[in-house]
């Protein structure tokens, strides 16, 4: 199996490429990622070509493509189906888009309290979801912090969780929340990106026989600006 995990969903781009080798226990990803702004589209497929040149690994091998499936940044996440689209129709792989907040909370499934992935939606909102030992307890939210907070309370009922900001913007989102009495915490490895935790989402759905269809789109959650500027006219 050779996989493509490909995460541009925020300005952290990142990638991981996958080989496990048919016969052989031995299994190994590589991966790359950018903490920077969003120029994904300058980088995104020379980064890929020098992945699978250094892994030995003919594009045309690989079978298949993981992609983030939203939400986030909309021209990341353009740039990023788009990219996989374009590498499936190369090699013939699967498709599969994985929830970019399912991805960012993936790493802390074993923690013990209430896991809070935030991606940075502009006008003072977060993307987030609630997850519990791995299971997700809300939907995708497009949401303010003071109700964040309000859904925090009501998911922890009597108990007092601790609860695990994660997530490129988990920082600002803390700062947000600096005058909450909940017990928050700060998890700083998610600036360095979701491709690989997006990849082993992305197996575990090509095990269980869920692929995306290859005209499928990202999951915006909210509408663009022109969007909702239309809908605000009529």
């Amino acid at each position: 199996m050779i996989a493509l995990s490909i995460d541009t969903a925020t300005e952290v781009a990142s990638i991981a490429l996958y080989l496990s080798k048919t016969g052989s226990r031995r299994e190994e990803t590589v991966t790359w990622s950018r903490d920077g702004r969003l120029r994904h589209v300058e980088q995104l497929m020379p980064t890929v070509s020098w992945l699978c040149a250094s892994a030995e690994v003919a594009p045309a091998d690989i079978e298949l493509v993981v992609c983030s499936g939203g939400p986030g940044s909309f021209t990341g996440l353009r740039i990023g189906v788009a990219t996989a689209k374009g590498v499936v129709a190369a090699s013939n792989a699967h498709l599969i888009a994985v929830s970019t907040l399912d991805a960012l909370a993936e790493p802390y499934a074993p923690f013990h309290g209430l896991v809070v992935p935030v991606i940075d939606a502009r006008k003072r909102r977060y993307y987030s979801a609630v997850y519990r030992r791995g299971e997700k307890l809300t939907r995708d939210l497009d949401i303010a912090p003071g109700d964040l907070e309000e859904q925090l309370r009501q998911l922890q009922g009597r108990k007092s969780e601790p609860v695990y900001l994660a997530g490129p913007h988990a920082a600002a989102a803390l700062a947000a929340l600096e005058n909450s009495d909940l017990s928050l915490h700060f998890l700083s490895g998610s600036r360095s990106g979701a491709a690989a935790a997006q990849l082993r989402l992305g197996l575990d759905a090509y095990a269980r026989g869920e692929f995306t269809a290859e005209d499928a789109g990202p999951t915006y959650v909210r509408g663009s600006d022109a969007e909702m500027a239309v809908r605000r006219s009529k």
